[in-house]
């Protein structure tokens, strides 16, 4: 039988909303990511690794004679302890046929992951990263095109060594984007399924970069969007230990998994006698830690 609180199914609620917390945590993939379904406490640090840049040398006489490539251990603080909740009534739950707090669910499932994503970028700054011609690409919105992607891209592959990246960009500029020919003429932008970026309202990949678009917080730096490598930054995501909730009626916490990537998040349930509320909460223990500075290749406006 189905685990419920008040005649809701908990599974399918907490699925709900966390579906939609691993959508909207997208573009986190971008960078080096550090999950798992271990429960943490606050400002617990975990240890994880980012891949370097590597390059070939001559042989002389062993394996052994270039400078070693290993990995780069960085430390990331769970410092960042966030929640959302949401809760219907007794009334509101009899009066329509339509599970509210699945609906609710999922917003919130949006909100903590939003949370995430502009506290991992607000750390893209120029003083981490760089402010010289090669550590960015300068454009306004309007001018925004493929050309300006291919020129970020360059800067990456050359100058800063990278064999593999992604691009995240913000509205305005992905909607620019859109707008090339070079992509949203079908026949330009390649054969077989070349009509997505159409139909779907996505870019997808463009030479070989998968492309995110999130709105990019702004700040004082003009930052719009970033051409990043997976070693630019670490972030890490951990479920908190649940706590008992004293004094209500009857509550439910648990941890839900993404079986591929380990994502985690902690989600509650709980019905307040005293109001005839329903009660859910999505909770989230998260840090992040710029790592290589050769990383990110910002785009700015100014």
């Amino acid at each position: 039988m189905a685990n419920t609180i008040a005649g809701s199914n908990i599974a399918a609620i907490s699925r709900a909303g966390f579906e939609a917390f691993k959508d909207m945590l997208a573009p986190i993939s971008a960078f080096s990511t550090n999950f798992s379904d271990e429960v943490r406490q606050p400002s617990e640090s975990v240890a994880t690794r980012i891949f370097p840049s590597n390059s070939a040398a001559s042989f002389a006489s062993d394996y052994t004679d270039s400078p070693d490539n290993v990995l780069t251990g960085v430390t990331v603080t769970l410092n960042q302890n966030k929640f959302t909740n949401f809760h219907i009534t007794d009334t509101e739950q009899s009066k329509t046929p339509v599970d509210l707090m699945a609906g609710f669910a999922r917003e919130a499932g949006y909100g903590l992951a939003k949370d995430i994503i502009d506290y991992t970028l607000g750390l893209v700054l120029a003083a981490t990263y760089g402010d010289t011609a090669n550590d960015k690409v300068t454009v306004s919105a309007a001018a925004f095109d493929v050309d300006d992607v291919i020129d970020g891209i360059e800067k990456a592959l050359t100058n800063k060594k990278w064999g593999s990246g992604s691009i995240i960009l913000n509205y305005a500029y992905a909607a620019a984007l859109m707008k090339d020919n070079a992509i949203k003429d079908a026949s330009a932008f390649g054969t077989a399924g070349s009509a997505a970026p159409i139909q779907s309202g996505r870019v997808g990949t463009l030479f070989g970069f998968p492309v995110y678009t999130y709105p990019v917080p702004g700040n004082s730096e003009n930052l719009t969007g970033m051409i990043v490598n997976p070693a630019a930054l670490a972030v890490a995501v951990r479920p908190m230990t649940a706590i008992a909730a004293d004094g209500m009626g009857s509550t439910v916490s648990e941890v839900v998994t993404d079986a591929d990537s380990g994502l985690s998040l902690g989600f509650r349930m709980f019905y307040e006698d005293e109001s005839g509320r329903l009660f859910g909460a999505y909770h989230a223990l998260y840090g992040a830690s710029a790592a290589q500075s050769t990383g990110i290749v910002r785009i700015v406006s100014a």
